[in-house]
C-alpha cells in the first residue's frame, strides 16, 4: 500500500494524471476561442458520450444562452469528441458563467467569461506563447518541474486573450508515422491539467510550427499534412482555417484597433535552396498581402512560427528565403501599410529584433519562446552579438510574453514584455505607433535581403 501511495504522488507530481480521471465524460475544456463583442465559442472533448450542451449565464441580467450538440461524426480519436459550441448576438461587455452538461452528467465551471472590449481607446493585453514542451517521462528526471514552474505563475498573469505561435504540441517520430498516433498524441495533450489550467483561463488563437505538423523542420512533403491540419482545425477554436481554395491553418481577426494576420509556414513550404523556395505559397501570399493592404488597425501583428529578421540564424528563418521575404518588405513599403510588427516563436530564447528600411519605417519582431522547452544557450552561439536585436531583450530560458496597447487615440503604444518561469518580469520595451508610420517617397529603393 506504501508503494501505492508513492506511485500516486509521482504521479500528480509529474502533472501524468489527467482532468478526465474518474471516469469523468468531460475530458477537457471548456476553452474560450474566439471572441467578439457579441460572439464567442466554447471547445469542449467529451469521451464515450452521445449529447453535450454549453450554457452561458449572463452574470448581470440572468439569461441563459444555451448551445446543445449531439457528437455524431465528431470522433477524433477512438472515443473521444471534439465539440465546439457557438454563442452569437451576446449582450456586450457583459460577464458570463458556463455550465456543461454531457449526457446526464452536470458540471458548473468555476470561472467567468468575457466577451470583447468595445472601447477602440482601451487597454488590452494578450500573451504570445510558444514551445510548450511536456518533457517525456523518461526524461522529467533531467528537467523536473518545468511545466509545474511555469503554468502556475502564467496563469495568473493578466490578458485578454493568448496567441500560440506554435508548438503548443510536440510530435514525437512515433506519433507522424500514422495518422491514428497524432491523433492519440493530441488527447494526451489536452489531458494535461497545467497546460488546461492556463488555455482554459482566456480566449486562445492558435498557429501551428512543425512539432504540430510533423517532424522537426517539416515542409510541404509532409506526407500526413492534409490529415496533421484537420487534427489541428479540432483543437482550436479559430474563426477560420485558410480558405475554400487554399487550405492552411491560417486566418485574421481584429481586437478593437489591432489586427492579426495568423499565417501557416508549414503547409506550402519547401526548402531554401528549392528551384522556387517558398514559405507561404501562392495562394496564402496573395490572400495575406490583399488583406494586408485593406487593413486600417493601428498594429497590424504579423505571427508566423519562425524567425524573421534574424539574419545569423543556422536554424529555420524567414531570412533564408530572401526572395519571398524581400518581396513582402517591398509590398509593405511600396503600399505605405503602417504599424506592422511581426510575431514569431521557435527558438527556445525571446527577443526584439529591428530591421532598419531604407526610405522606410523600421520593421520589429517579437520573438516569444519557450514557455516550457528546453533552454537554449543563445549567448554562448555565434547569435550572441545580433546587431538586429534591441540590446537588453535577450532571455535564453523558460520564458513568455505579452503585448499591452495603451494610450490615446493617435498615440497608442505597443509594450512588450517577456516575464521568467517564475513569473518575474525580466524585460519591457515600448513601440509607439507614430514610429511605425509609412513615409511615401517617389524615389524607388530596392528592398534586398542580404
Amino acid at each position: 500500500m506504501r508503494l501505492l501511495i508513492v506511485a500516486f504522488a509521482i504521479l500528480v507530481s509529474q502533472n501524468i494524471l489527467f482532468a478526465g480521471a474518474g471516469n469523468r465524460k468531460l475530458i477537457s475544456g471548456p476553452m474560450q476561442g474566439h471572441t467578439t463583442a457579441t460572439y464567442t465559442n466554447m471547445w469542449i472533448l467529451v469521451q464515450d458520450a452521445g449529447m453535450a450542451s454549453v450554457t452561458l449565464i449572463d452574470t448581470l441580467t440572468g439569461a441563459r444562452f444555451t448551445t446543445m450538440l449531439k457528437t455524431e461524426g465528431n470522433a477524433v480519436y477512438e472515443d473521444y469528441f471534439a465539440l465546439l459550441f457557438e454563442f452569437n448576438d451576446l449582450p456586450t461587455n457583459h460577464i458570463y458563467r458556463a455550465e456543461i452538461t454531457v449526457d446526464s452528467e452536470h458540471y458548473e465551471i468555476d470561472r467567468i467569461y468575457h466577451t470583447a472590449k468595445t472601447n477602440v481607446t482601451d487597454t488590452y493585453r494578450f500573451m504570445v506563447t510558444s514551445c510548450a514542451l511536456t518533457v517525456p517521462v523518461g526524461l522529467r528526471w533531467l528537467h523536473p518541474g518545468i511545466e509545474d514552474r511555469t503554468y502556475k505563475h502564467v496563469v495568473k498573469t493578466e490578458a485578454d486573450f493568448n496567441l500560440w505561435i506554435g508548438d503548443y504540441l510536440y510530435f514525437f517520430p512515433k506519433h507522424y508515422k500514422s495518422p491514428e498516433n497524432m491523433a492519440a498524441h493530441w488527447v494526451w495533450k489536452r489531458k494535461r491539467r497545467l497546460i488546461a489550467n492556463f488555455t482554459e483561463s482566456m480566449p486562445q488563437y492558435s498557429i501551428w510550427d512543425d512539432h504540430e505538423y510533423g517532424w522537426n523542420d517539416a515542409d510541404a512533403s509532409f506526407v500526413f499534412k492534409e490529415q496533421a491540419l484537420n487534427l489541428f482545425s479540432k483543437y482550436w477554436a479559430n474563426p477560420a482555417y485558410g480558405t475554400p481554395e487554399t487550405p492552411g491553418c491560417f486566418f485574421k481577426f481584429d481586437y478593437l484597433d489591432s489586427e492579426f494576420f495568423m499565417l501557416d509556414d508549414r503547409y506550402y513550404r519547401t526548402q531554401p535552396n528549392d528551384s522556387i523556395p517558398t514559405v507561404l505559397g501562392t495562394g496564402q501570399m496573395a490572400w495575406f498581402k490583399q488583406n494586408l493592404k485593406q487593413s486600417k488597425a493601428v498594429f497590424k501583428f504579423i505571427s508566423i512560427g519562425s524567425q524573421v529578421f534574424n539574419q545569423l540564424s543556422e536554424h529555420e528563418c524567414y531570412w533564408h528565403y530572401k526572395d519571398e521575404l524581400g518581396d513582402i518588405i517591398k509590398f509593405i513599403k511600396d503600399e505605405n501599410i503602417s504599424g506592422v510588427i511581426f510575431l514569431t516563436g521557435d527558438r527556445h530564447h525571446s527577443e526584439v529584433l529591428k530591421l532598419d528600411v531604407e526610405g522606410s519605417y523600421p520593421l520589429y519582431e517579437f520573438t516569444s519562446s519557450g514557455i516550457t522547452s528546453f533552454r537554449r544557450r543563445t549567448r554562448r552561439t555565434t547569435e550572441s552579438e545580433n546587431p538586429n536585436r534591441i540590446p537588453g531583450t535577450l532571455a535564453d530560458y523558460q520564458n513568455y510574453g505579452r503585448v499591452t496597447i495603451e494610450g490615446e487615440t493617435g498615440n497608442r503604444v505597443c509594450l512588450m514584455e517577456i516575464f521568467d518561469n517564475r513569473g518575474k518580469l525580466v524585460w519591457a520595451h515600448r513601440i509607439n505607433q507614430n514610429e511605425l508610420t509609412a513615409k511615401p517617397s517617389n524615389v524607388n529603393v530596392p528592398v534586398k535581403v542580404e
